[in-house]
């Protein structure tokens, strides 16, 4: 089984409090729940996921800020026995923060493909000119996105506001409509979530989740079960969609990136 994007949140912490945040993170701040997830619980996802799936092609350490994980570096270099099964690892950064020195060193010996992504966001992204220089001055592979005051990249971000009651109108257009529904499976929490922002909304105790919205990858079932069940992920609408416009380029509303609470 081959899957495009697959993101694994590593942390809930941030260094930034985005209004329109599509995983919720201020959320969890406000909830006690800004946690860095621990390095054996995280290799253990991973070791389980490359199980599931014989390729990934985009695999995606996320957070929160990713970087502020203590033990980012590690978590990279543990990948290095995978990467056989994935095209790339895309790392997201909000420019706010400067990469440690072993980190740096990390990603300059990486033997795998990789693209550490900055996010520009103007005058919130007060490390962005640091870590440019980082990346230029020791051969980092990555590309910028700019959300600043002048430039909203691919016209800002998708308003992904979850209403706190049903939204009016057809459910199954909705996801039908919606790329979240097979591009945004992410790892979280022990869980493979059909969706990101049904994850965040679960483990912040928002809405209730259902047995379809994930799959257990605590070791409770065999891979077998773990398959079958991944594979039937986003056939139909997860708990959260009743209170979601869903991810839809084409039709969804666009929002300046980054607005602060």
């Amino acid at each position: 089984m081959v899957v495009d994007n697959l993101t694994h949140m590593v942390t809930t912490v941030c260094t930034l409090k985005c209004k329109y945040c599509a995983t919720l993170i201020p959320a969890f701040r406000d909830a006690g729940k800004a946690v860095h997830y621990p390095l054996d619980n995280l290799m253990s996802e991973i070791a389980l996921i490359f199980k599931i799936y014989s390729r990934v092609d985009n695999f995606r350490p996320q957070g929160g800020e990713s970087f502020l994980h203590p033990q980012i570096r590690e978590i990279l270099i543990g990948l290095n026995q995978y990467s056989q099964q994935f095209g790339r690892i895309i790392l997201v950064t909000n420019g706010t923060y400067a990469l440690r020195t072993a980190v740096v060193d990390t990603l300059h010996n990486l033997k795998y493909d990789y693209l550490v992504r900055i996010d520009d966001y103007g005058k919130h992204s007060i490390k962005l000119n640091e870590l440019l220089r980082q990346c230029d001055e020791n051969h980092i592979k990555y590309e910028v996105c700019h959300y600043n005051e002048k430039e909203q990249y691919f016209g800002g971000w998708l308003d992904l506001s979850l209403s706190d009651t049903p939204v009016t109108g057809s459910l199954t257009e909705r996801f039908t409509r919606c790329k979240n529904r097979y591009s945004c499976k992410t790892i979280q929490d022990g869980k493979l979530w059909g969706c990101g922002i049904a994850a965040s909304a679960a483990i912040i105790e928002r809405f209730k989740s259902n047995d379809d919205d994930y799959v257990d990858l605590t070791g409770a079932l065999p891979i077998d079960e773990m398959v079958n069940q991944t594979m039937k992920l986003g056939e139909k609408p997860f708990s959260v969609c009743a209170y979601c416009e869903g991810y839809d380029p084409e039709n969804g509303r666009r929002i300046p990136a980054a607005e602060q609470l």
